[in-house]
């Protein structure tokens, strides 16, 4: 902010007319506002898109006293500016670039093309100069990445697909990217507006057909087809992608409408009943919403909007959790971020003000923000708060298996429903099926069941593997697949079953006794050695062998008594130490 007012000064001493500065968003308009509030006989306006459409006006009428209009990139292109005699640049610009599969907003470096345009906004009708608060030798990019490059793809890639078109053979001036490309796919299959061979589907048909992105228009069109009106009303305001309240950070109670914090709830009821002046809204977004949410209701064939129908707060979590069960997000631990336990993680801003014992969100809209380091940090923008019980009435949740138990010579399971970290449901039962094959798998490996049996196979099989490596054959075996193999085909099916089981279900035949015999003098399992002794591990890819202490003192045995192992590296595992002998 210094610089820039470092630059205004300037650019007002050295010339006439108004002063246009290029700031990359409103954030450090604001800042540079406050660092220019001393100037006197000057006018400071601001232009952003977040504004009014009056004071968006204020901008092309001149004033009687000259003027400073601090501008992000809207004044670029897209307006002519009347008596502009200089332009301060602060060679920034807030755009979205692709970071992980997601488009994030970032600041970054004006390209050169982009420079010379800003320049062009001076002296349009006379003599004109422009003022770079950069250095001379800092070099540009020549061309602003085209926003094909920048975006999701996922409507385009829609849209293409409803025109039964391939995108890879359409001639765009700038190809989009093949991984880009790939992401679009796979968040239309998961939505299912694509089927697995990329055709469109019913489903994706009636989505494209809506003015929305993919995301919103499967909120919109429900996992039954039937429309809540709820969520129509919150996708016409979220659809807008700029913030209807424009007192986030005002105090709970300042408005009946934000009672529980600035919600998606809150939101509904903005967008039926707000007064921009009583409930500090943006007038220009709250007209656009009010627009949307009525051509998407005589599109979906709902009534009206009733200013009088307060919103469903169950209904629409029941609504959207169905149609988009990816929005659904619970604490983290060990940290203030929430995650859908599908790899997204979000961030909820201070304004969203979530009580602390709201413990599942809906996060239907969120932005993905770049720090100057270019660490990406995704913040919530519009959230509805759920229960355990809301994700319960949709089946979210994915279910193991926590701890088994012997009852009555039955395997019984304590079974777990939870989402991400979050344990939603907790129930003890005898399990059927694979949970059954499972459950007594465990029981075995923990010697809890037909004890010695895991030992023995476990023995079995390290040799029979040991043996294949040495002689240079192939063929891996995994004693917990050998395990589970021989259960299923014991015929288990049902935690009842363990009872009829004998170790000969779970054999392994493994080497021949010679065979073993032979094996077993030159790689012995277990080496005692005076009062201490070692289990004996071997891994013949890296040819390295491994004695770990089981019993005695810590000794270092001395390679003299230990098998001949040529060309084997040996170590010796302590309880706190490794050492190579």
């Amino acid at each position: 902010a210094g610089r820039v007012a470092a630059g205004v000064r300037g650019a007002l001493d050295g010339g006439e007319g108004d002063v246009l500065v290029f700031l990359p968003g409103k954030g450090e308009i604001a800042d540079a506002a406050d660092a220019l509030a001393r100037l006197s006989g000057i006018e400071i306006l601001r232009l952003h898109g977040d504004l009014s459409n009056r004071d968006q006006d204020r901008v092309f009428t001149p004033g009687e006293r000259r003027r400073v209009i601090l501008s992000t990139n809207v004044a670029e292109t897209s307006v002519t500016l009347p008596r502009i005699g200089a332009v301060v640049d602060t060679g920034l610009v807030r755009r979205t670039t692709w970071r992980g599969g997601t488009p994030a907003l970032g600041l970054f470096p004006v390209a050169a093309d982009s420079a010379e345009q800003r320049a062009g906004r001076a002296g349009r009708l006379g003599p004109g100069r422009c003022l770079r608060l950069w250095d001379a030798r800092a070099i540009l990019e020549a061309r602003t990445p085209p926003e094909i490059h920048r975006e999701d793809l996922s409507a385009l890639l829609l849209l293409v697909s409803s025109l039964g078109r391939d995108p890879r053979r359409l001639p765009f001036l700038d190809r989009p990217r093949d991984h880009e490309l790939a992401d679009a796919r796979a968040l239309l299959q998961r939505l299912g507006a694509l089927d697995g061979g990329g055709t469109i589907t019913p489903q994706g048909s009636a989505m494209v057909r809506l003015p929305l992105s993919p995301w919103f228009a499967r909120a919109v069109i429900g996992d039954d087809g039937e429309a809540n009106e709820d969520v129509v009303d919150l996708v016409a305001v979220a659809s807008q992608g700029r913030p209807l309240f424009l007192r986030a950070g005002a105090e709970p109670g300042a408005s009946t409408l934000t009672e529980g914090g600035i919600t998606g709830l809150a939101m509904v009821r903005a967008l039926r009943t707000g007064d921009p002046a009583r409930d500090g809204l943006h007038p220009g977004v709250l007209q656009e919403a009010r627009r949307t949410a009525g051509r998407l209701r005589r599109a979906l064939q709902l009534p009206e909007m009733r200013p009088d129908r307060s919103p469903d707060r169950r209904a629409l979590c029941g609504a959207l959790l169905k149609a988009l069960p990816m929005a659904a997000f619970t604490p983290r631990r060990r940290s203030d971020a929430w995650g859908n336990g599908m790899g997204g993680e979000v961030r909820l801003p201070d304004s969203l003000r979530i009580p602390a014992d709201v413990k599942a969100l809906v996060i239907l809209d969120s932005m993905t923000v770049e720090d100057r380091r270019g660490r990406c940090a995704t913040m919530a923008s519009c959230v509805v708060p759920c229960s355990a019980a809301d994700l319960l009435a949709v089946s979210l949740g994915k279910v193991t298996i926590s701890a088994v138990a012997l009852e009555a010579g039955a395997g019984v399971c304590c079974f777990v429903r939870s989402h991400g970290a979050t344990v939603l449901q907790r129930w003890t039962e005898i399990p059927e099926g694979d949970d059954a094959v499972e459950c007594i798998a465990r029981l075995v490996r923990e010697g809890r069941a037909l004890p010695g049996v895991w030992q023995d196979l476990n023995d079995r099989v390290a040799a029979w593997n040991l043996s294949r490596l040495l002689t240079g054959r192939t063929g891996h075996r995994d004693p917990g697949e050998i395990l589970l193999a021989g259960l299923r085909s014991a015929g288990v099916t049902s935690g009842r079953d363990l009872p009829l089981l004998v170790p000969g279900d779970l054999a392994f035949d493994g080497l021949g006794p010679e065979e073993q015999a032979e094996l077993d003098a030159r790689y012995p399992r277990e080496i005692a050695l005076g009062d201490a002794r070692f289990a004996v591990q071997y891994d013949a890819t890296r040819r390295t062998v491994t004695l770990e202490l089981r019993a005695g003192r810590e000794t270092t045995p001395s390679r003299q008594f230990l098998p001949p192992w040529p060309g084997w590296t040996v170590r010796v595992k302590f309880r706190n130490r490794v050492v190579e002998i």
